[in-house]
């Protein structure tokens, strides 16, 4: 078979361009993030967590577990959050049993909205734990910050 010199040029620059992009090193630093998500000192059994980078980056998510723990990943599974300051969202939803039935939030909606949600925390190197304590009391006033165990 014979190719022709343009070909192979553009063959090999795209290998080159997929082996530069696809190998993961230039991704920034990441903290491990774990903790507990309460409503009214109490677990929540479902939902999601996601850390927004203040001011911008790469977002991190994670899934409630039954026992309110959570666990970050932003690149990789479980490798956490970006390092620096982060705004939270956390948002639940009660489970929808039959197809067509209303989906009932399970937190208020002041969490789901990273300006009003007045949930913070700083991922530092190495194992940061978050516990994150809601209020079923919807108010507006005050800023919490995610508590460091």
């Amino acid at each position: 078979m014979i190719v022709s010199k343009p070909r192979l040029l553009l063959s090999a620059c795209a290998v080159l361009a997929l082996v530069a992009s696809g190998c993961g090193k230039g991704t920034p630093p990441t903290g491990k993030v774990t903790g507990k998500v309460l409503l009214d000192g109490e677990p929540l059994t479902t939902g999601s967590v996601l850390y927004i980078p203040n001011p911008t980056g790469q977002y991190a998510s994670g899934k409630i577990d039954k026992d309110g723990s959570y666990s970050l990943t932003t690149f990789v599974n479980g490798d956490g959050a970006v390092l620096g300051k982060h705004r939270i969202i956390v948002s639940a939803v009660k489970e929808v049993k039959n197809e067509g039935d209303p989906v009932v939030p399970l937190t208020p909606s002041k969490y789901s909205n990273e300006n009003t949600s007045g949930l913070e925390a700083d991922v530092k190197k190495g194992e940061n734990v978050v516990d994150l304590n809601l209020s079923s009391q919807d108010d507006q006033k005050g800023k919490r910050t995610a508590a460091k165990r």
